[in-house]
C-alpha cells in the first residue's frame, strides 16, 4: 500500500468519526432543547397566568 492513500484512509476515517460524533451530539442537543423548550413554555404559561393574576 502507498504511503499516501494510507494517510487517505486515515483521514477519511477520522472525518466520519468526527461527523458521527457531531451528528450524535447535534441530535442530543436538538432533542434537549426541544424537551425543555416544553419545559418552559410550561414555566412561562404558569409564571404568566401568575402575572396576569397579579395585575388584576
Amino acid at each position: 500500500m502507498e504511503y499516501e492513500s494510507y494517510w487517505a484512509i486515515c483521514l477519511f476515517l477520522f472525518l466520519i468519526f468526527v461527523f458521527g460524533s457531531i451528528t450524535e451530539l447535534f441530535s442530543k442537543t436538538l432533542i434537549f432543547l426541544m424537551k425543555s423548550a416544553r419545559l418552559n413554555r410550561v414555566l412561562f404559561v404558569t409564571s404568566a397566568a401568575h402575572h396576569i393574576k397579579l395585575q388584576s
